[in-house]
Protein backbone atom coordinates (compact mmCIF):
# COMPACT_ATOMS: atom_id res chain seq x y z
CA UNK A 1 0.00 0.00 0.00
CA UNK A 2 1.43 3.31 -1.07
CA UNK A 3 -1.33 5.87 -0.45
CA UNK A 4 -4.61 6.60 1.24
CA UNK A 5 -6.43 5.34 -1.82
CA UNK A 6 -4.86 1.91 -1.35
CA UNK A 7 -5.86 1.90 2.32
CA UNK A 8 -9.42 2.91 1.41
CA UNK A 9 -9.66 0.20 -1.25
CA UNK A 10 -8.45 -2.56 1.11
CA UNK A 11 -10.75 -1.32 3.85
CA UNK A 12 -13.78 -1.26 1.54
CA UNK A 13 -13.03 -4.75 0.20
CA UNK A 14 -12.84 -6.14 3.73
CA UNK A 15 -15.84 -4.17 5.05
CA UNK A 16 -17.99 -5.41 2.15
CA UNK A 17 -17.80 -8.97 3.49
CA UNK A 18 -20.96 -9.83 5.46
CA UNK A 19 -18.92 -11.63 8.15
CA UNK A 20 -16.95 -8.49 9.08
CA UNK A 21 -18.23 -6.21 11.83
CA UNK A 22 -15.44 -3.60 11.59
CA UNK A 23 -12.04 -3.15 9.97
CA UNK A 24 -9.09 -0.81 10.45
CA UNK A 25 -6.23 -0.69 7.91
CA UNK A 26 -2.78 0.68 8.75
CA UNK A 27 -0.74 1.89 5.77
CA UNK A 28 2.56 2.10 7.68
CA UNK A 29 2.54 -1.48 8.90
CA UNK A 30 0.50 -2.74 5.92
CA UNK A 31 -1.85 -4.63 8.23
CA UNK A 32 -5.59 -4.82 8.75
CA UNK A 33 -7.30 -5.46 12.08
CA UNK A 34 -10.65 -7.13 11.51
CA UNK A 35 -13.43 -7.71 14.04
CA UNK A 36 -15.74 -10.49 12.94
CA UNK A 37 -19.42 -10.60 13.83
CA UNK A 38 -20.18 -12.67 16.93
CA UNK A 39 -22.36 -15.19 15.06
CA UNK A 40 -19.51 -15.83 12.63
CA UNK A 41 -17.09 -16.45 15.48
CA UNK A 42 -19.49 -19.02 16.93
CA UNK A 43 -20.20 -20.83 13.66
CA UNK A 44 -16.93 -20.68 11.68
CA UNK A 45 -13.26 -21.04 12.45
CA UNK A 46 -11.61 -17.60 12.53
CA UNK A 47 -8.59 -18.99 10.67
CA UNK A 48 -10.66 -20.04 7.64
CA UNK A 49 -12.44 -16.67 7.57
CA UNK A 50 -9.10 -14.85 7.79
CA UNK A 51 -7.68 -16.96 4.95
CA UNK A 52 -10.68 -16.26 2.71
CA UNK A 53 -10.49 -12.51 3.45
CA UNK A 54 -6.78 -12.53 2.64
CA UNK A 55 -7.50 -14.26 -0.68
CA UNK A 56 -10.15 -11.64 -1.50
CA UNK A 57 -7.70 -8.78 -0.81
CA UNK A 58 -5.02 -10.52 -2.89
CA UNK A 59 -7.48 -10.88 -5.79
CA UNK A 60 -7.99 -7.10 -5.66
CA UNK A 61 -4.26 -6.52 -6.28
CA UNK A 62 -2.86 -6.28 -2.76
CA UNK A 63 -0.71 -9.14 -1.55
CA UNK A 64 -2.23 -10.44 1.68
CA UNK A 65 -2.03 -13.40 4.02
CA UNK A 66 -3.43 -14.28 7.41
CA UNK A 67 -1.26 -12.95 10.19
CA UNK A 68 -0.04 -15.57 12.62
CA UNK A 69 -0.13 -14.24 16.15
CA UNK A 70 2.66 -14.82 18.62
CA UNK A 71 5.61 -14.36 16.26
CA UNK A 72 7.55 -12.54 18.92
CA UNK A 73 9.05 -9.09 19.04
CA UNK A 74 12.23 -10.03 17.15
CA UNK A 75 10.34 -11.45 14.18
CA UNK A 76 7.97 -8.47 14.07
CA UNK A 77 10.90 -6.02 14.12
CA UNK A 78 12.64 -7.95 11.33
CA UNK A 79 9.51 -7.86 9.17
CA UNK A 80 9.00 -4.16 9.87
CA UNK A 81 12.62 -3.41 8.85
CA UNK A 82 12.18 -5.39 5.62
CA UNK A 83 9.02 -3.45 4.82
CA UNK A 84 10.77 -0.15 5.62
CA UNK A 85 13.67 -1.06 3.31
CA UNK A 86 11.22 -1.94 0.51
CA UNK A 87 9.47 1.41 0.89
CA UNK A 88 12.81 3.25 0.86
CA UNK A 89 13.78 1.49 -2.39
CA UNK A 90 10.45 2.48 -3.93
CA UNK A 91 10.98 6.07 -2.78
CA UNK A 92 14.42 6.23 -4.42
CA UNK A 93 13.01 4.75 -7.63
CA UNK A 94 10.16 7.25 -7.58
CA UNK A 95 12.57 10.15 -6.94
CA UNK A 96 14.69 9.13 -9.92
CA UNK A 97 11.63 8.91 -12.17
CA UNK A 98 10.53 12.39 -11.09
CA UNK A 99 14.01 13.81 -11.78
CA UNK A 100 14.00 12.22 -15.24
CA UNK A 101 10.51 13.54 -15.94
CA UNK A 102 11.47 17.10 -14.93
CA UNK A 103 14.56 16.91 -17.14
CA UNK A 104 12.34 16.02 -20.10
CA UNK A 105 9.96 18.84 -19.17
CA UNK A 106 12.86 21.32 -19.05
CA UNK A 107 14.10 20.24 -22.47
CA UNK A 108 10.63 20.49 -24.03
CA UNK A 109 9.84 23.83 -22.38
CA UNK A 110 13.24 25.21 -23.39
CA UNK A 111 12.50 24.37 -26.99
CA UNK A 112 9.07 26.01 -26.86
CA UNK A 113 10.39 29.05 -24.98
CA UNK A 114 13.02 29.64 -27.65
CA UNK A 115 10.28 29.66 -30.31
CA UNK A 116 8.22 32.15 -28.31
CA UNK A 117 11.20 34.42 -27.71
CA UNK A 118 12.14 34.20 -31.38
CA UNK A 119 8.60 35.23 -32.42
CA UNK A 120 8.92 38.24 -30.12
CA UNK A 121 12.13 39.28 -31.87
CA UNK A 122 14.45 38.12 -29.09
CA UNK A 123 17.15 35.97 -30.69
CA UNK A 124 18.85 34.31 -27.73
CA UNK A 125 18.41 30.66 -28.59
CA UNK A 126 20.90 30.05 -31.37
CA UNK A 127 23.56 27.43 -31.62
CA UNK A 128 24.07 23.76 -32.18
CA UNK A 129 22.28 22.69 -28.98
CA UNK A 130 19.09 24.54 -29.91
CA UNK A 131 19.24 23.34 -33.51
CA UNK A 132 19.40 19.76 -32.28
CA UNK A 133 16.60 20.40 -29.78
CA UNK A 134 14.33 21.75 -32.55
CA UNK A 135 14.85 18.63 -34.67
CA UNK A 136 11.61 16.65 -35.07
CA UNK A 137 13.38 13.34 -34.51
CA UNK A 138 14.86 14.60 -31.23
CA UNK A 139 11.43 15.82 -30.12
CA UNK A 140 9.97 12.41 -31.00
CA UNK A 141 12.78 10.79 -29.01
CA UNK A 142 11.95 12.98 -26.03
CA UNK A 143 8.29 12.00 -26.27
CA UNK A 144 9.22 8.32 -26.56
CA UNK A 145 11.57 8.70 -23.59
CA UNK A 146 8.71 10.20 -21.58
CA UNK A 147 6.36 7.35 -22.48
CA UNK A 148 8.89 4.58 -21.83
CA UNK A 149 10.38 6.30 -18.78
CA UNK A 150 8.29 8.18 -16.24
CA UNK A 151 4.92 7.50 -17.85
CA UNK A 152 5.44 3.75 -18.26
CA UNK A 153 3.78 2.73 -15.00
CA UNK A 154 0.88 5.17 -15.16
CA UNK A 155 -1.56 2.81 -16.83
CA UNK A 156 -0.69 0.06 -14.31
CA UNK A 157 -1.08 2.40 -11.31
CA UNK A 158 -4.48 3.60 -12.42
CA UNK A 159 -5.83 0.01 -12.47
CA UNK A 160 -4.63 -0.85 -8.97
Amino acid sequence: MMCGGCVSRVQSVLAADERVESVVVNMLTETAAIRLKQEVMESEAADSVADSLARRVTECGFSAKRRVSGLGVGENVRKWKEMLQKKEELLVKSRNRVAFAWTLVALCCGSHASHILHSLGIHVAHGYFWDVLHNSYVKGGLALGALLGPARGLSHQSRA
